[in-house]
């Protein structure tokens, strides 16, 4: 008979060989039990294929329904939306466990958690919401806003608080971030030289009225 496992052992073997070889089995039949046994290993493996491809569809289906069972909860947008239609009939609570891991639901549990906050600094410690100004030097500016309400940046011309006279003097120019204009003008009348010492305003304003 053309059976794959012989009493002496498997086919292809030493011992089957051998007993093939003393039952008067011709070489044509050894032929056909390895032809045979090469198909079948075919198909098992063919088999193992389509078994795989078949559970993992079952897991994207799965995955698919249990998005559309918590959409409704956690007010997200369900992946996939441009092209498939949302289900119909979502599955039981109670059959998710058994149609997933529990790693992946906690994963969609995780995910419903939002940051309602107005700032994507709140609750980190690293990313921070203030900085220092680049036109006053001081440490309320807010990254996120437009513009600094101290003093106006990025505005050209500072903001003015006409409630504060001692504010005024204490942002005026050739004070705190605006004293390099002090020395600006200073080095503007004598041509921007280095290493000499500007002449007086009154001295330049005596030879200016003699000549």
């Amino acid at each position: 008979d053309n059976v794959l496992f012989s009493l002496k052992g498997p086919v292809g073997s030493k011992e089957s060989k051998q007993y093939m070889d003393e039952s008067g089995a011709s070489p044509s039949h050894l032929q056909d039990t390895e032809q045979q046994e090469a198909k079948l290993k075919f198909l098992i493996k063919e088999s193992f294929f389509f078994i795989g491809i078949v559970y993992y569809w079952i897991q994207c289906d799965a995955f698919i329904q249990l998005q559309d069972y918590w959409r409704p909860v956690c007010g997200q947008k369900r992946i996939g939306d441009s092209f498939r239609l949302p289900s119909s009939n979502p599955p039981h609570p109670k059959k998710l466990h058994a149609l997933l891991p529990s790693s992946q639901i906690e994963k969609l549990r995780g995910s419903r958690s939002e940051m309602m906050k107005g700032t994507s600094s709140f609750g980190k410690r690293q990313n921070k919401t203030h900085a220092l100004c680049h036109c006053c030097g001081s440490k309320a500016y807010h990254l996120q806003k437009s513009t600094y309400g101290k003093c106006g940046y990025p505005a050209k011309r500072k903001r003015e608080h006409n409630w504060s006279a001692k504010a005024k003097r204490r942002n005026t120019t050739g004070n705190g971030q605006m004293r390099h204009l002090k020395i600006v003008h200073r080095t503007f009348r004598h041509g921007f030289c280095e290493g000499t010492t500007p002449k007086p305003k009154r001295a330049a304003a005596a030879a200016s009225s003699s000549s």
